[in-house]
């Protein structure tokens, strides 16, 4: 949630920013998006992931690549039971 939304539903002292005592959702990017070529910015290792200010997910020290879809995936097309069983297959 960004400050407005937080501040939007009475959340700023809380949530909105990323700063002591409060709740963050973030992820730790091994590198700065805004420093290398937009076409590089899906390579980029997600080291770390947060919710709440707890880690909930950590890549392996030594990861090297970032995730890759395969190029037949679909997202957002409506149909969820049809993503959830191709999620498990």
């Amino acid at each position: 949630m960004d400050e407005d939304g937080a501040y939007a539903t009475f959340e700023e002292n809380i949530e909105g920013s990323i700063a002591p005592g409060k709740l963050a959702d973030f992820a730790v990017l091994r590198k700065d998006p805004r420093k290398v070529a937009p076409d590089a910015i899906k390579d980029i290792v997600v080291d770390a992931t947060y919710m709440g200010g707890q880690r909930v997910w950590q890549a392996a020290p030594n990861a090297k690549v970032a995730l890759h879809l395969h190029s037949d995936a679909v997202f957002g097309d409506g149909n969820e039971e049809e993503n959830l069983m191709h999620d498990h297959q």
